[in-house]
């Protein structure tokens, strides 16, 4: 009897356990799935974080992009890479200037510079005075006058060789 009292005794403890054991991993269940709720969230956070960031470096790089194209129209960088140079060896009429600058804009320059000053939105405007001076902005220059232009330099070449270009006006020009 004792025995059996014992044994019912184990087997009722053993019950108690294990009714234990299961309310245990019931409630560690629950943490672990409220654990990985929390860090499912800090995880969608962590990512809209990043997309936030990202977007805002996307931006960042469209303004630099923007700001570099501004300073180059600007004449604020020196701009390098192929193109043309032309060297005009006595003065010419205003005109022609305006009409080879235009030309050569049209044609894809991308920063044109007479002897070694930039043209820009700022600082456009030639005037031809006697004796053969001709003044650009607030410069003053004197024959031999050269016209550089950056940019493709067939292009660029073309646009003044081709029929009714400047130098085919420029010809005509002299003989009138």
């Amino acid at each position: 009897i004792l025995m059996m009292v014992q044994f019912r005794a184990f087997s009722q403890v053993q019950t108690i356990v294990l009714r234990d054991s299961g309310r245990n991993i019931f409630n560690e269940i629950q943490i672990f799935k409220q654990i990985t709720d929390s860090l499912k969230t800090e995880i969608e956070l962590a990512e809209k974080k990043k997309e936030d960031v990202s977007n805002a470096i996307s931006g960042l790089s469209a303004l630099e992009k923007e700001k570099e194209h501004l300073q180059l129209l600007s004449g604020d960088v020196a701009v390098k890479g192929q193109g043309i140079s032309i060297t005009i060896n006595e003065i010419i009429p205003s005109f022609f200037l305006i009409d080879l600058v235009n030309e050569l804009a049209t044609a894809g320059g991308e920063a044109i510079a007479i002897n070694g000053v930039r043209i820009t939105p700022q600082n456009a405007g030639f005037q031809v005075l006697p004796p053969e001076t001709l003044v650009f902005g607030r410069q003053v220059f004197h024959p031999p006058i050269v016209i550089e232009a950056i940019g493709e330099k067939n292009n660029l070449a073309s646009a003044l060789l081709q029929v009714g270009g400047f130098i085919e006006r420029l010809e005509r020009g002299r003989k009138s």
